[in-house]
């Protein structure tokens, strides 16, 4: 029979190992005798079977101590198995219900042929291609470098320029600011009042005005008889015109 599907342990003693299913009644167990042999000592002599029932896998479990689980639920029947079921034996092993595809079957030509197939189970990684036998590389002539006719010549570094000279800041001449000076009113000047004449001025301006108008006066008089009279009684003489 060539197995088609296979029992890959992920959790439990020599976790990665796989057991391809090679007959149509398959005991799984820790007794010598078992199709598949698992050193766990929670798993029964005989713990479970998984068989072949037209194109289907079930599993059911044979009485034993701690139980068979599929999928997380404890079977008591007779139970299908589908590609991805985890099929858990007791409380520390599981295994995981996958097919055997075509590229596994090149990779283990093993699993091809049941007598070959070792009841503790095969490593799941497969083995290592064989080496190639080491081949010397053939050995070419060697080709001397061509020369260029023309050699460029070697560019000359321009002239070096002296490093610039230190030349320290001049000082800036501070300017203090100019002072501030305060507004000062300047002082309230009366205006300058009229000059006028002395007094004494006033005075011989008027008597002279008085003695001018007396002249006139008697000027006029002596020029009327009535002016003469007036003479006459002072005692003077009238001089008529």
């Amino acid at each position: 029979m060539i197995p088609t599907h296979r029992l890959v342990l992920s959790v439990g003693p020599n976790a990665g190992r796989f057991f391809p299913i090679v007959k149509a009644d398959t005991i799984i167990g820790r007794e010598a005798g078992d199709d598949i042999i698992i050193k766990d000592p929670e798993i029964s002599r005989k713990h479970a079977r998984i068989f072949l029932q037209g194109a289907s896998y079930f599993i059911e479990d044979l009485g034993s101590t701690n139980g068979t689980s599929l999928n997380g639920a404890r079977i008591q029947i007779a139970s299908p198995l589908r590609v991805g079921d985890v099929i858990k034996l007791g409380e520390k092993t599981s295994l995981v219900f996958e097919p055997i595809t075509e590229a596994d079957t090149i990779l283990n030509p093993n699993a091809q042929s049941p007598a070959t197939i070792p009841s503790q189970g095969e490593p799941a990684f497969p083995p290592a291609p064989a080496q190639m036998p080491y081949q010397q590389p053939p050995v070419y002539p060697q080709v001397p470098p061509v020369q260029p006719a023309y050699q460029q010549p070697p560019v000359q570094p321009p002239f070096p320029q002296p490093p610039p000279q230190y030349q320290a800041p001049r000082p800036q001449q501070v300017v203090p600011p100019a002072p501030v000076q305060d507004y000062a009113e300047p002082p309230y000047l009366e205006p300058a009042q009229k000059k006028g004449l002395p007094t004494w001025a006033i005075l011989l301006i008027i008597l002279g005005v008085l003695v001018l108008c007396i002249g006139c006066a008697a000027l006029v008089l002596t020029m009327t008889p009535l002016g003469c009279t007036v003479y006459e009684l002072f005692g003077m003489e009238c001089v008529t015109f």
